[in-house]
């Protein structure tokens, strides 16, 4: 079992010190959460099991394991009436999820003589997280948070749009955004992998690292906000040419429909109850400025974007590509050195990503992330 205690000072009932209280005086309150003595660490469990095998004098090796860990004691400051004097109780809640997971390693060496050898390697590996215990009180009360489902929804706001159709729904021209969350997908990759080979003639080796994921959804700040400020190459369009021909014109007409009559009513996540809206082809024009920023409408520093700044995860990535000559000791007996090497190294050498044109998703989250630098050098390495 690991524990991880709570941050430095978190679980510490102190005062605050208020400078210029009175005059020149300082003064000090009291602290605003309450602290309970039985507090537990963040824990958990793991459950391992592997296989292991080595054949044919140790070059080819397969290493399989499965685990399963299980998390709880969950720390959370729960609200408080501040008719109690305070505003929040810093407790453990019962919430447990498990993150439970395959990995799959091969290391092999096909070819290997006195002049030539190739060194392989390859890992997979894919894991999901579920929730195994809720809370009464504090887990989420949203409809995909279950006992059994997993916990990595990625969580935001929909169009709106009619139910047996899909078409979307416009008012007076604009796209409208639903006022429940809804649940676009699953965060985590469906799966992982890495590769990597070394090919050595004589005293000459190439390197070759590649790496990726597979699956898995995130929004792309940088590109809703390139839609926004009409700096995305996707925005030149007639419309635009329009917009920018007669500023404030509205030429631009919405795919979709407008409600001409009815209501539509909700339960409190967002099901309909009942449904009486009539519909009729939107033919109100907006600009084309306005409806960009409708359809990638996203939130700075926090906030998840729209359906269409939703981007798959899968890329490939050329980490490192490295060319090596490694000096013949005959010739360093005048440095007194035991080895030397040279090197040709570059790093992030190649991304391809299924959907991301204008960041890296390699972070797992992209908020105006900057893309990638590519690093392209030299090492000389002596060894005395």
């Amino acid at each position: 079992m690991s524990k991880t205690p709570p941050a430095i000072y978190t679980v510490n009932s102190v005062y605050s010190i208020n400078s210029g209280t009175w005059g020149t005086l300082n003064g000090a309150n009291p602290p605003s959460s309450l602290y309970g003595e039985g507090i537990l660490p963040e824990s958990s469990t793991t459950f391992e099991v592997g296989l292991q095998g080595m054949v044919l004098k140790n070059r080819l090796m397969v290493d399989l394991s499965y685990y399963d860990k299980k998390m709880f004691d969950f720390l959370k400051a729960a609200p408080l009436t501040p008719a109690s004097g305070y505003t929040g109780n810093y407790i453990n809640i019962d919430e447990e999820i498990s993150r439970r997971g395959w990995e799959v390693t091969v290391n092999g060496t096909p070819i290997k003589n006195k002049d030539w050898q190739l060194d392989l390697g390859l890992n997979w590996s894919t894991f999901a997280r579920y929730y195994t215990k809720l809370d009464a009180t504090y887990s989420s009360k949203k409809p995909w948070v279950k006992v059994g489902e997993r916990i990595d929804a990625l969580v935001s706001r929909d169009f709106v749009k009619v139910p047996e159709t899909g078409e979307l729904i416009y008012n007076n021209g604009r796209l409208q955004y639903s006022q429940y969350d809804s649940n676009f997908g699953w965060t985590d990759p469906d799966w992982l992998w890495g590769a990597n080979s070394t090919l050595r003639y004589k005293n000459l080796s190439l390197f070759l690292s590649l790496d990726g994921v597979v699956g898995g959804l995130m929004n792309t700040r940088t590109e809703s906000y390139m839609w926004q400020s009409g700096v995305h190459p996707n925005s030149v369009t007639e419309a635009r040419a329009k917009d920018v021909a007669t500023p404030g014109s509205k030429n631009f007409i919405g795919q979709g429909v407008k409600v001409v009559s009815g209501a539509v009513t909700y339960d409190n996540v967002g099901n309909i109850t009942s449904d009486t809206r009539v519909y009729a082809a939107n033919d109100i024009a907006t600009t084309y400025q306005q409806y960009a920023i409708d359809l990638h409408n996203s939130s700075a520093w926090g906030g998840a974007g729209s359906p269409a700044d939703t981007y798959s995860k899968t890329f490939l990535k050329l980490r490192e590509l490295s060319l090596t000559y490694s000096v013949p000791t005959k010739f360093l007996n005048g440095w007194k050195a035991k080895a030397a090497s040279v090197s040709f190294v570059g790093q992030n050498v190649l991304l391809w990503a299924k959907d991301f044109k204008y960041s890296d998703p390699d972070g797992g989250i992209e908020d105006f992330s900057d893309p990638s630098v590519r690093y392209l050098g030299c090492n000389i390495k002596l060894t005395f």
